[in-house]
């Protein structure tokens, strides 16, 4: 049940800061800088930071899961996987293979979350985490 509110509310604020980021994102990046140019480039981002805001608001609860019952070694992998080998590896390929450029970048780090997230999701749904002894259990 924590779960499920905890995805309610992550996911709730994820549609927030997508519709936020979709409508009004020069006014955000206003409160950061005046020049247009930036201003423009921050709406791009701001469109491709949506798939993040979603896999974040996924991600959070079914991964809150591993921490919470002490998986460390998944932990490790799922935190590898996304902060490390898949927001490189993604990043790298798109902005030099594809040679998408900064773009490419902005598309790897929001992608990077995706195998971590559907890791998280599974674990949680193979119930594998009830069976899983207490540290103090040994």
């Amino acid at each position: 049940k924590t779960v499920y509110c905890a995805l309610a509310i992550s996911m709730g604020m994820a549609v927030l800061n997508s519709a936020l980021a979709l409508l009004i994102p020069r006014a955000i990046y206003r409160i950061f800088s005046s020049d247009a140019a930036v201003i423009e480039f921050g709406v791009t981002y701001m469109r491709i930071s949506v798939i993040t805001f979603m896999f974040g608001g996924l991600m959070g609860p079914y991964n809150a899961v591993i921490t919470g019952d002490g998986n460390a070694a998944l932990g490790f992998v799922t935190g590898m996987l996304d902060g490390v080998i898949l927001r490189i590896g993604i990043s790298v390929v798109l902005a030099k293979v594809f040679d998408m450029g900064v773009i490419g970048y902005f598309y790897g780090s929001a992608f990077a979350r995706t195998a971590p997230t559907i890791i998280a999701i599974i674990y949680f749904y193979s119930n594998h985490w009830q069976k899983r002894k207490l540290l103090s259990e040994g």
